[in-house]
C-alpha cells in the first residue's frame, strides 16, 4: 500500500498557512477517493450489508463526506476501517481528524 508522507512546514514561514491549506485539502481528497474505493469494494464483497445499489456510490460518498464535516458520521463500517488501515490512521474519531487535518498520525 502507498503511504503518503508531507514534509513539516515551519509555523510562521511565508506562505505556510497557504500550503498547509492545500496539503489538507490534497489530503480531505485522497481520503475519500480511498473511501470511495473501499467502500465499491465493500459493497460488492458484502452487499447484503448495504441497502442501497453500487450505482449510488458517488452520492453515498459524498453523504458521508457531508456528515464527516458536520462531525455526525459513523467509522465502524469496512470503508472507514479500510481507510484507515490504508494511511495507517488509528481508528478513532480524534485520530482521522488529526491525519486529515495535519498529517500527523497519533
Amino acid at each position: 500500500m502507498n503511504h503518503l508522507k508531507y514534509g513539516s512546514i515551519a509555523v510562521g514561514a511565508p506562505g505556510s498557512e497557504m500550503r498547509l491549506a492545500a496539503e489538507r485539502t490534497d489530503r480531505y481528497a485522497e481520503f475519500w477517493r480511498i473511501y470511495s474505493l473501499a467502500l465499491q469494494n465493500a459493497i460488492q464483497n458484502h452487499p447484503n450489508e448495504y441497502t442501497w445499489p453500487e450505482s449510488e456510490l458517488n452520492s453515498v460518498v459524498h453523504r458521508i463526506a457531508i456528515a464527516y464535516d458536520n462531525g455526525s458520521y459513523n467509522k465502524d463500517s469496512r470503508a472507514f476501517k479500510t481507510v484507515c488501515k490504508h494511511f495507517g490512521i488509528k481508528h478513532t474519531y480524534q485520530a482521522i481528524k488529526k491525519w486529515i487535518d495535519t498529517g500527523e498520525l497519533i
